[in-house]
């Protein structure tokens, strides 16, 4: 771990906010470069940051708040007394918060766009993935969001442990980072609610072997177990009435600006589109086998036909 670093003898800044600012600038990266490869207005793509940012305030916040109500109904299990404690932030309560703040602004910011609502979180949530990478990263610099003791190879030990711990957050920075790749490369469409399932089902089952304070127990779960029975909630109520809406708000749309331009990011897609598409893998392993017969059928002709 390394929870400060020394730049060049001049100042020092935590190993966790560096990931942040790291995770960050790749987000601000990524979501541009998705926009402007999608033809994305550069006016449009203002407002886009714009609300990325307002959006990632509101998670601070929340994350803020629900991390200080946990352990506050931990304090009142404990003590039977009311009090606010101040503590950290949460993960799951910012993300939830987030989102909620993105469809409270959205439909603001986009008041002829309403319909491609969709779309733009869909892109936006494949860059916070990775952001939240590096932020795992910044965890184990920070050596916060620590598992169970252990006495497994893997074991790492924090200063001031007496012991060995699971490094979780480590793990869970791999599983984002192959998620992220995932969703870029085979997952076209609907990554909201696949991000909802995959991270709720993982955030879930990795509470397990977490072994730092996780706050009050509500309904037999930790915290962010509970927000992640949420989270699968929210992806099943997508799965059933997303496109549904999407098609009302489209039709709203052309009702009540029928002379405004359409654009539509989606278009042409058959309606099963939100399933997992693997032909960019399918191709890339066709390319390879059709390369490999293009080099056999080149030796063999210069083997028929050898120089004098």
């Amino acid at each position: 771990m390394c929870d400060t670093i020394n730049i060049f003898g001049l100042f020092t800044i935590s190993g966790y906010g560096l990931m942040i600012a790291i995770g960050v600038v790749c987000l601000a990266a990524f979501i541009t470069y998705q926009f402007r490869k999608h033809r994305v207005s550069e006016k449009n793509i203002d407002k886009l940051i714009f609300l990325t940012a307002f959006c990632g305030l509101v998670m601070y916040l929340a994350a803020s708040f629900f991390d200080n109500l946990w352990h506050s109904i931990a304090y009142y299990q404990q003590y039977g007394v009311w009090k606010w404690i101040k503590y950290g932030i949460t993960y799951s309560g910012g993300l939830l918060g987030a989102v909620a703040a993105y469809f409270a602004a959205y439909f603001f910011i986009f008041p002829k766009q309403k319909y491609n609502y969709n779309f733009y979180i869909n892109i936006i949530i494949q860059g916070v993935i990775l952001t939240h990478a590096f932020g795992r990263i910044g965890c184990y610099c920070g050596g916060c969001c620590y598992g169970d003791p252990t006495d497994a190879w893997y074991g790492v030990k924090f200063p001031g442990m007496t012991h060995a711990v699971v490094p979780v957050m480590l793990f869970e920075a791999a599983f984002l980072f192959i998620l992220f790749i995932v969703m870029v490369l085979f997952v076209k469409k609907h990554q909201l609610r696949y991000y909802f399932i995959s991270y709720g089902v993982w955030r879930f089952i990795i509470e397990f072997f977490r072994g730092d304070d996780r706050g009050g127990v509500i309904l037999g779960m930790s915290p962010s177990q509970f927000l992640s029975v949420i989270m699968v909630i929210l992806a099943i109520i997508l799965w059933i009435f997303e496109d549904k809406w999407s098609q009302k708000l489209y039709e709203r749309h052309l009702k009540k600006y029928p002379n405004e331009p359409v654009q539509l990011f989606y278009e042409g897609v058959d309606k099963d589109f939100g399933k997992p598409d693997f032909s960019y893998f399918k191709e890339y392993i066709k390319n390879i086998f059709k390369k490999k017969e293009k080099k056999t059928e080149n030796v063999e002709e210069k083997n028929e036909n050898p120089l004098d």
